[in-house]
């Protein structure tokens, strides 16, 4: 097993988008009156995220064994770079890790990272063949990350009146509404739907990208994410429409979606997510990954 193959199995560029999470997150909820966790625990923070985004594509892979045969034989164990256990034993892995790391940066984080792990098991476990339930639990993971984010920011210590808190919510309440869709998308492929019916979730999907521009703080953040929207709504419309291709955009943009959220908080960390989106593409080029 070589250290590459390791690499491809978890899917390590999109995990970076994990890691925005945490930062758009932790900027959200400082400027509503939380806590600026210190470097260290942003850090430790953002890479338990994307250690548990990591255990869950390696679940998925495992699970999958037998299936991506057939629908997915460019994946590392239908090629036989990774056996089935050395999968498992590396997802194990990263399930302690992340969990050690959430704990490191901030305890509270475990609140949400607990449930995190049981809707990662559940979506490539027992709720692959619900397509419905399975697109609700695939949100609900990004969502509770999204929720990790805003407590590493002090969530429990805010002042909840004067509505700030559900305005906070709406940030992993965009996510659940989002990655829902992304993964309807999804399911639209594999069940080789019609291009009207792909072109109506690709544009809901683009839409959902307008989110953070709903609350009009910021309207500097308008033109992006109408580019933003535009950009993976569009290889889902017309004749050649690929349902893949959207949720590849959607899922290489969601650095970037961050930016969006974090940008009126806090510009410094709205750069940093910006940066994942920017480093996915020479980790990508490096693992093939298109």
């Amino acid at each position: 097993m070589s250290f590459r193959a390791a690499l491809s199995l978890v899917r390590l560029p999109n995990g970076l988008s994990a890691a925005g999470q945490i930062l758009a997150g932790t900027a959200l909820a400082g400027a509503a009156g939380g806590t600026r966790p210190g470097a260290p625990a942003l850090v430790a923070g953002s890479l338990g995220a994307m250690a548990l985004y990591a255990f869950g594509m390696a679940l998925n892979d495992w699970y999958d064994r037998d299936r991506d045969r057939i629908l997915a034989p460019d994946r590392p164990i239908p090629r036989g770079l990774i056996t089935p256990g050395h999968a498992l034993a590396i997802a194990l892995g990263l399930l302690v890790s992340g969990l050690l790391l959430f704990a490191l940066a901030e305890p509270l984080m475990l609140l949400a990272g607990a449930p995190l792990v049981l809707a990662i098991v559940a979506y490539d476990g027992p709720l692959k063949a619900r397509p419905c339930a399975a697109a609700f639990a695939m949100g609900l993971c990004r969502a509770l990350c999204a929720l990790s984010g805003l407590i590493l920011g002090g969530l429990f210590t805010i002042d909840g009146g004067d509505g700030v808190m559900p305005a906070l919510l709406t940030y992993p309440a965009s996510y659940l509404l989002l990655i829902t869709l992304v993964t309807a998308v999804s399911q639209q492929e594999e069940a080789d739907a019609p291009t009207g019916r792909l072109a109506v979730f690709a544009t809901l999907t683009g839409a959902a990208f307008l989110l953070p521009a709903l609350g009009g703080t910021a309207p500097e953040i308008v033109v992006p994410g109408l580019l933003l929207a535009l950009l993976v709504a569009r290889p889902g419309l017309g004749r050649e429409a690929r349902a893949g291709l959207v949720v590849k955009q959607a899922i290489f943009a969601l650095p970037l979606f961050d930016a969006l959220w974090a940008l009126p908080a806090d510009r410094g960390l709205a750069l940093a997510c910006a940066l994942l989106y920017l480093l996915g593409f020479p980790l990508r080029a490096l693992l093939g990954q298109r």
